[in-house]
């Protein structure tokens, strides 16, 4: 779509981080929330989830990144 830079807000409860940011949509000119949520699994593994709002306002998953050291 393009380049932008977001800011995002959240909290962190143990090894789950959830953080959402707010943007112009280029498409439709409308406001719109993200959400990241990373998990760390263990010391060896972590995973990044991105999700999107839909117009009802619900989220829905469009990433998931499973990060493991060799």
């Amino acid at each position: 779509m393009g380049t932008m830079m977001l800011q995002f807000e959240g909290t962190c409860d143990g090894a789950v981080r959830e953080m959402i940011a707010e943007y112009q949509c280029p498409m439709t000119n409308t406001q719109k929330k993200t959400k990241g949520v990373t998990t760390v699994v263990n010391e060896n593994e972590f995973r990044y989830e991105g999700f999107n709002q839909a117009p009802d306002g619900e989220f829905f998953k469009n990433l998931e990144v499973v990060y493991t050291r060799q």
